[in-house]
């Protein structure tokens, strides 16, 4: 993917967050939506992102005056949905949920050969959640931190097995780059998603997971060893950054949010951001999503979400350079 440093999307966002490209009369004489609205969810049906789009859906309807769907089109790490989405018409009608695997891993490692670049293509409606990436084990193992664990790797090299989501996937990526770091021979085994293979590890096929915190509010048998962010969480103050523990692995957190084509009109972006923002912000969608799914909600407008798109894909870049140049030796 040819990487763009603003550019036009960019400006926009900008622009039509601080109200410069104003719609004026226009905006008050068009008509929006007069048809139910599709959210895009790009993953499998029946897990979080699915059950998040549902809740958002739900609390969006209201607002606009219109049904809002909620369609699953997996394949490609996320890279289905949202290539569908980009071909869509630039209506407002059908909205991505935008999540960094499709918007960051995907295009660097596909390069040029991703049928869709995420900042040109699509324009930030808003954030909703954000969490760090976590390493987990049973409680009854030894380990305290993820050092004692890497410790003990390096006593039995290929002894110990890390369960994470799909090889491209953020909790994947970043168990491999601090696994590389610290000079350890651990296997990295794929799952559908960064939880799915807890039965595993309670069963003791695994040995850690690479996961988030929804793992240790949804299994209380699991422990935090360590968590990929800049700073604590306020949600895990006890558990010890990678950094503190001595690895230097650049952080960026998974996140979600909701973006539309980059070509839709003006207008509609404006009410669209304006609906998503009173939802997100509500006490009932934040106590929803907590209490369905366990994900703490985190609102970024379109400005500060744009940004994200552009930093996440900075530090991943050579992360998902180095998969690829390992992948090929392989």
């Amino acid at each position: 993917m040819k990487r763009v440093k603003v550019g036009i999307v960019g400006l926009v966002v900008v622009a039509l967050f601080l109200g410069i490209a104003l719609t004026g009369v226009l905006a008050q004489q068009e008509k929006y939506p007069t048809r139910p609205v599709t959210i895009i969810c790009p993953w499998k049906p029946g897990g979080a992102a699915e059950i998040a789009a549902r809740i958002m859906a739900k609390y969006l309807e209201p607002i606009l005056g219109q049904r809002v769907d909620v369609v699953c089109k997996t394949g490609g790490t996320g890279a289905t949905g949202t290539t569908f989405v980009k071909n869509s018409k630039a209506d407002g009608y059908t909205l991505i949920q935008a999540f960094i695997g499709p918007f960051a891993q995907v295009p660097l490692y596909l390069g040029d050969k991703c049928p869709y670049d995420p900042l040109k293509d699509f324009y930030p409606l808003g954030q909703y959640s954000d969490e760090p990436v976590v390493m987990l084990a049973k409680k009854e193992k030894p380990w305290d931190t993820i050092k004692d664990f890497i410790m003990d790797a390096k006593n039995h090299p290929g002894k110990y097995k890390c369960g994470a989501g799909g090889s491209l996937s953020l909790h994947a990526i970043f168990a491999s780059e601090l696994f590389r770091k610290a000079g350890v021979d651990v296997k990295i085994v794929p799952y559908p998603g960064c939880l799915a293979g807890v039965p595993d590890l309670l069963g003791g096929d695994l040995d850690i997971i690479s996961g988030n915190y929804t793992g240790l509010a949804l299994y209380p048998d699991l422990k935090a060893l360590g968590v990929f962010a800049n700073k604590r969480d306020p949600l895990m103050p006890n558990v010890p950054t990678i950094k503190e523990l001595g690895y230097d692995v650049e952080a960026v957190s998974t996140w979600a949010g909701y973006a539309v084509r980059s070509e839709t009109p003006d207008y509609i972006k404006e009410k669209l951001v304006t609906a998503i923002r009173k939802v997100a912000t509500s006490k009932e969608f934040k106590d929803e999503m907590w209490k369905k799914i366990k994900v703490r909600v985190v609102y970024r407008n379109p400005v500060e979400f744009y940004k994200l798109w552009e930093d996440s894909l900075r530090v991943m870049e050579g992360p998902v350079k180095r998969l690829i140049e390992a992948q090929k030796k392989k």
